[in-house]
């Protein structure tokens, strides 16, 4: 999704979306059989997070922190260091739909725990509250 930066193949099984409306990225995510990730640089990694709300798999780049934290906390989706395995994870994952059910659970599991509004919004409370603990105490002395 995005802009193309790169030749892709021509197989019945890879799409490239190009820009899409929000309703068509999710729809696109969730008729995927797996999402890759494949920025090194990620901050957050909304895509991923994206994918994982919905139930797919997701592909990600060993380089991303971000992603293999994703990934591994989540145990939502696989990384890949090098081209062998980006091969080998992507037909483990093409090859196997219990992995990718078991996978697409968690990751929605994953999300309801961790991003939901309710619990960011809860998150945010307790530092705000714990900010304001020694501000009360040094303005008592």
């Amino acid at each position: 999704m995005g802009t193309k930066l790169m030749p892709i193949p021509e197989e019945p099984w890879v799409r490239f979306g190009g820009t899409l409306s929000e309703q068509e990225r999710i729809q696109a995510l969730e008729a995927a059989t797996v999402v890759i990730v494949p920025s090194p640089h990620e901050s957050l990694s909304l895509l991923a997070l994206e994918a994982f709300a919905v139930g797919t798999p997701v592909l990600g780049n060993a380089r991303s922190e971000v992603v293999v934290d994703h990934c591994t906390r989540s145990n939502a989706g696989l990384y890949y260091g090098d081209r062998d395995e980006f091969v080998e994870a992507l037909r483990l994952l093409m090859g196997d739909e219990r992995l990718r059910r078991a996978l697409g659970r968690n990751g929605r599991e994953y999300i309801r725990r961790h991003y939901r509004w309710d619990v960011v919004i809860a998150k945010y409370e307790k530092l705000f509250q714990a900010l304001r603990q020694p501000m009360a105490s040094a303005r008592r002395r």
